[in-house]
């Protein structure tokens, strides 16, 4: 996982080239939109896996459209990162993603205004040994509800020793996705 970065929706997009995967979401209860981009070789390494291959060989990545397949396979992925997801913010904010469509052109996916920020989040996987980004993206307006919920978070984070075994990692991990909103003016971020 990299760092979350808070950014315009105009400087996220630039990010990708014009022709992505672009799977749009409904947050709940937090009333927003947000948008999963699933890196093209991710994709083509899973179709590849689904259909018995070993996903050794290089991506054939082009600017084509998907097949319906294709498609089925990528919403079956999105389906199964939408739940991790879910679960790993179940301790802080019980959030609900509610998927409404996929598009491959971000002129007909907006999930909000040029200028407005959002924050991208960022998980490179690894499928047979071969890495590929997911990327996030969800409009900082509605996830900014969650600040006060992340107040008491943000001090039992704060107090908590980075050197207590197994749970070391999880809150490093919570800390990494936290640290956007923690930083919001009433947390006062230190």
């Amino acid at each position: 996982m990299h760092l979350p970065v808070v950014k315009s929706y105009e400087n996220f997009v630039n990010e990708f080239p014009e022709r992505t995967n672009i799977n749009i979401v409904g947050i709940r209860p937090l009333r927003g939109v947000g948008c999963w981009i699933v890196d093209p070789g991710v994709v083509y390494i899973a179709i590849d896996n689904m259909f018995g291959g070993e996903g050794r060989l290089p991506p054939k990545l082009g600017l084509r459209e998907y097949t319906a397949t294709e498609l089925r396979i990528i919403r079956r992925l999105v389906d199964a990162l939408l739940s991790e997801y879910e679960k790993a913010w179940k301790a802080v904010y019980e959030i609900k993603f509610d998927f409404m469509r996929q598009e491959t052109n971000f002129g007909f996916a907006k999930i909000t205004s040029p200028s407005e920020m959002v924050l991208h989040s960022k998980f490179t996987i690894e499928i047979n040994g071969r890495p590929g980004d997911v990327d996030c993206a969800f409009r900082f307006g509605c996830l900014s509800r969650l600040s006060r919920s992340c107040t008491t978070i943000c001090k039992v984070l704060r107090a908590s020793p980075m050197s207590i075994g197994p749970i070391s990692s999880q809150i490093k991990c919570m800390r990494r996705l936290l640290q956007p909103l923690l930083c919001l003016p009433e947390n006062k971020c230190s």
